[in-house]
């Protein structure tokens, strides 16, 4: 039996939104949205409240769903092609067998979505259902920072090649899961299942894989420094050629030696000592206070609740390190640069995050540089950040109360719940920020 595909218009589905929309507020006469085998590639749904919507087996390439609502939406075998979903609501929608290949889910909110495999089964001539359509869900080269996976049921997902740093997967199912050459840096896979899952050439800096099922888990090859893992967790995991955070057990020298080298080399401009170089170093739970460690590496090291309380990391490196809990509490940071780091929970109160002067070159200073962090519940409370990037970051929860923010760069930043009370914000950019209003202006009134 041969189903053509109708093409539908963006006119015809303009005149389905409202009948839709009462449909979900239970108002009398509304009308579900139920697009069944339909070709509505292109057409814009964006922004529009589709909970509960039907896009069973239809074919939706290029269509824009940005910001739309559409909880507990089927999308059953639908081909989504290079669809826009970001910052969608897809919490509980059945994705099972559809095509996400080049689609752009950044942001999305997937929480107990169910993106399984799928089977589309349809009638033939005799009223039997038959399968049309057997498939692996595929999400290929597809843009999916920042989403939310929570509980989400993905099974034996192909998504090779894809973007999906600062995912949330907690207690996801990830069984089987083909995942292979994506970025899973910033991932938080605590409670999720990836037994026998192929994470192989992976890059995983700043993913927390601690309480994770990683039962003959394929991790050859995968790039695992800075991440957050227990040696039992890895226990039943394949790691063969895969690159792994280095232990302060590897070095030659001790750490108080090193510390001693480094800061004879500041004294001395360079011409004597050693540079401190902790780049891919595990330096969780260490205590390391009021210690000079300004132009230092520690790009990609993991700083799990380590105490940094008071030290000085002026125009130091601490790009791609794993910062959960760790403690900058008053130290001087200027210039530094943190960019694609984890820094959740950790704590940067009255900390001096400012820009600063190059020495030897005339007129230039240099801002910290925060760009594209995952910020969520840090503390700023007090602290000097005036002329910092947080470009494309998430500062969800982040406690900014009472700070310089002057002159800050908040270029597409996510301020959703941000605590920005008492802080000074003169002069700061916002532009594409989202859960950012500014407050009201005062209106004076005119005296008689």
């Amino acid at each position: 039996m041969n189903n053509p595909v109708k093409v539908i218009a963006q006119y015809e589905v303009d005149e389905m939104f409202e009948s839709h929309a009462n449909y979900v507020r239970g108002v009398r006469g509304g009308k579900r949205m139920v697009l069944h085998f339909r070709d509505a590639s292109r057409v814009d749904f964006s922004g529009k409240e589709l909970t509960s919507a039907d896009f069973v087996g239809s074919k939706l390439n290029y269509a824009d769903f940005s910001h739309a609502a559409l909880v507990g939406s089927s999308f059953f075998a639908a081909d989504m092609q290079g669809a826009d979903f970001r910052r969608a609501d897809l919490t509980k929608a059945d994705l099972r067998g559809v095509n996400l290949r080049n689609a752009n889910l950044e942001a999305a909110n997937l929480t107990n979505a169910d993106i399984r495999d799928g089977v589309l089964l349809r009638p033939d001539e005799d009223g039997n259902l038959i399968a049309v359509l057997k498939r692996a869900t595929s999400i290929d080269n597809a843009k999916m920072a920042g989403a939310n996976l929570t509980s989400a049921k993905l099974g034996k997902v192909v998504g090779r090649n894809t973007d999906l740093s600062n995912c949330n997967f907690s207690n996801a199912k990830l069984n089987g899961a083909d995942l292979s050459g994506s970025n899973l840096s910033g991932c938080l896979f605590t409670g999720a299942d990836l037994t026998a899952s192929n994470l192989s050439h992976c890059i995983l800096h700043g993913s927390v894989l601690a309480g994770a099922v990683l039962n003959e888990t394929n991790f050859e090859g995968a790039d695992l420094t800075a991440a957050y893992f227990r040696p039992i967790d890895l226990r039943d995991a394949d790691v063969t050629k895969a690159i792994m955070p280095r232990s302060l057990e590897s070095l030659d020298r001790s750490l108080q030696f090193i510390v001693k080298e480094h800061l004879t080399w500041i004294e001395t401009l360079g011409k004597q000592g050693m540079r401190v170089d902790f780049s891919r170093y595990d330096l969780s739970d260490l205590k390391l206070t009021n210690i000079n460690f300004s132009a230092g590496d520690f790009s990609y090291a993991i700083l799990r609740n380590t105490d940094f309380s008071g030290s000085r990391f002026v125009l130091s490196d601490l790009r791609g390190a794993m910062m959960l809990n760790a403690n900058f509490a008053t130290c001087n940071l200027q210039g530094a640069k943190f960019d694609r780091a984890i820094m959740t929970n950790a704590d940067f109160r009255g900390a001096k995050l400012s820009t600063v002067s190059i020495s030897g070159a005339m007129h230039r200073r240099q801002s910290a540089s925060l760009q594209e962090c995952n910020l969520t519940q840090a503390k700023f409370q007090g602290a000097d950040l005036e002329g910092a990037v947080f470009n494309r970051s998430i500062l969800t929860l982040t406690d900014f109360r009472s700070a310089n923010l002057r002159g800050c760069s908040f270029l597409d930043a996510d301020l959703t719940n941000a605590d920005l009370r008492g802080a000074d914000l003169e002069g700061a950019d916002l532009r594409g920020a989202i859960g950012f209003k500014l407050p009201k202006p005062t209106v004076q009134k005119a005296e008689d």
